[in-house]
């Protein structure tokens, strides 16, 4: 096989097993863009500073303001993230991830470990 055609297999074997990641955890009740806004919710509060739902609207740049608006009530509705006032200033709300959230990401994290020794 040439080096093109193993680049070409290594990309749709990767991408079969994203696909299956989804399919065998809860990430599959999740739609698109809402996966891509949760992906940037966690790494984003990793961070280990308080993240403003306005900074999720203007700065994760997903989708427009009403679509993220829509997936971050989604998000929080299936436990992924938790929406709460801001302390400091009651106007403003601070999103977290949850424990479910960090047990999704190790599931899928394991997932593609798994496969990748196996590669």
């Amino acid at each position: 096989m040439d080096n093109s055609s193993h680049q070409l297999t290594a990309w749709f074997s990767l991408r079969s097993v994203l696909d299956e990641m989804i399919t065998k955890t809860d990430y599959r009740s999740i739609d698109s863009t809402s996966q891509r806004l949760f992906e940037w919710i966690y790494l984003r509060c990793k961070q280990n500073r308080p993240l403003h739902a306005q900074e999720v609207l203007y700065d994760s740049k997903v989708a427009s303001h009403a679509t993220i608006q829509k997936s971050i009530f989604s998000l929080e509705k299936i436990g992924l993230i938790t929406i709460s006032i801001d302390p400091k200033d009651t106007r403003r709300k601070i999103i977290a991830t949850t424990l479910r959230a960090d047990q999704l990401v190790a599931e899928l994290s394991a997932g593609i470990q798994t496969w990748a020794q196996s590669h």
